[in-house]
Order: C-alpha cells, then structure tokens, then sequence
C-alpha cells in the first residue's frame, strides 16, 4: 500500500513539474493513474497554463474514455479522436483543427469557442453540446446527430450537415454561408427561412 501511494505521488508530480511539455506520453500516464485509482474522471486542468497549453496534435486517441475529462484549452488538432468517449468533457477554447471525431459520443460537451476547423463528426453525437461561438467552418458533421445541440454565434461557413439531426438545435446569430444542409431533419420554419437568408444551401424538401 505504501508503494502504491509513493507511485502516486511521484507520477503527480513528473506531470506537475512538466507541465510545460504535457504530451500524448503524460495523458497516457495520467490515463494510467486515474485508473488505478478507480476514478472515471480524467481531470488534467491543474497542470494547465496559459503560457504552457497541453500539445495533444496529431496523437492517437482512437476510442479512448475522456469522459468528463476537463481539457479546457488543449491542443487536439489532427488528433485521431474517432469513436471516443467524450460526453460531458470540457474543450471550451481547445484547437481540433482537422481533427477526427467520426462516431465519437460528445453528449454535453462543452466546445464554447473551441475550433474544429475542417474537423471530421461524421456520425457524432452531439446531443445537448455546447457549441456557442465555436468556429465549425468547413467541419463535415454528415449524419451526426446535433439535436438540442447550441450552435448560437458559432461560424459554419462551409460545413457539411448533410442528413444530420436538427430537433431542437439553437441557431441564434449562426454563420451558415455555404453551409449544407442537404437531407437534414428537425429545424422549424422559421429556422429553416433563416438557413436559406444565411446563404446556406438548403433542399426545401428536407423534413
């Protein structure tokens, strides 16, 4: 039991004492941690600085719990997130630039002023997300599922929402210049007329 809590210790403070080059190899360790300490929330936010942002680019999170996990400000751009456990986790003004999210579960998730540029949510859910002032330009979201989704002044010049679902989604002084809209479903009228005045592309036989 003492070299359980000494092993603790020491890994705490590695990370701590390094938050300067917090990588994909700290975030497994702090993965490893967690576990073993049988606490499903992953919370690295004591180790964040704005001088030192966690660099998390271009690493392979394919299918991993991050689940709650408080990631404010981290650097996930070109980051493999495909098919993870993201509900409840915290991304507010975090960089996902193209990154991969495709089927990823990000029910809840804060993502207020977080960038997804030409980011990959095929399939994704994002039921009940907060997206308010996230920049989305070029984003694919085909098929994900956005319902009561807060996409309200977030820009989505350009993004792909082809066949996704709409009930309920907040589009409150959204960007939507270019953006498609094709074979999607749940907007109300008065959204949809603020789709077509936005320069969306729209098909008027979309439910």
């Amino acid at each position: 039991m003492k070299n359980f809590i000494i092993s603790i210790i020491l890994c705490l403070s590695y990370i701590s004492f390094n938050a300067h080059a917090f990588n994909s190899k700290d975030l497994t360790k702090a993965l490893a941690l967690s576990e073993r300490r049988n606490n499903p929330r992953l919370d690295i936010s004591v180790y964040y600085s704005e001088e030192y942002p966690f660099d998390l680019s271009d690493t392979n999170l394919h299918g991993t719990d991050l689940s709650e996990a408080d990631l404010t400000g981290t650097d996930l751009s070109e980051a493999d997130l495909s098919g993870a456990d993201l509900h409840g986790t915290i991304l507010t003004g975090a960089n996902l630039t193209k990154s991969n999210l495709f089927g990823a579960n990000l029910y809840g998730t804060k993502l207020h002023a977080t960038i997804l540029d030409s980011a990959i949510l095929c399939q994704a859910n994002l039921t009940n997300a907060n997206l308010t002032g996230a920049i989305l330009t070029r984003t694919n979201f085909s098929w994900a599922n956005l319902s009561g989704a807060n996409l309200g002044k977030a820009n989505l010049s350009e993004a792909d929402l082809s066949w996704t679902n709409l009930n309920g989604t907040i589009l409150h002084k959204t960007t939507l210049k270019k953006a498609n809209f094709y074979g999607s479903v749940g907007l109300m009228p008065s959204q949809k007329k603020y789709v077509i005045a936005s320069g969306a592309i729209y098909d008027c036989s979309s439910n």
